[in-house]
């Protein structure tokens, strides 16, 4: 889902014709329709769904952390802290932003080799 709202951003050079989107040659970066569906649809997906949603989640569990051992919040968060030490519950938060950076330069970097994506 992150990686489709990022191509929407990712732009192809194409000589003397201007710069159109990777995924659609047909549709020109930042002309009439693109930045609509920019500003409408894409830059807020990535504000609420790549960066808020996990933000806000981790919030509240760094609020409830002295009782996130509770069954209720282990219904509510298990599936994040299962696998790690309760006191460690914020690193799949790290692993998460860090395929999100990951997605990022995959996508605005595509056209660089991969040793410098690297």
């Amino acid at each position: 889902m992150v990686k489709l709202v990022f191509s929407h951003f990712s732009c192809d050079n194409i000589d003397l014709k201007g710069s159109f989107l990777q995924e659609n040659t047909q549709i020109e970066c930042w002309g009439k329709n693109h930045t609509f569906y920019s500003f409408i649809i894409a830059i807020p997906s990535i504000v609420l769904w790549a960066i808020g949603l996990s933000t806000l989640i981790l919030v509240i569990m760094i609020k409830r952390r002295r009782v996130i051992y509770r069954d209720t919040n282990k219904v509510i968060f298990g599936f994040i802290f299962n696998g790690y030490k309760i006191q460690k519950f914020y690193w799949e938060f790290i692993i998460m932003y860090r395929k999100i950076s990951i997605i990022v330069i995959s996508v605005f970097m595509s056209n660089v080799s991969n040793t410098k994506q690297a």
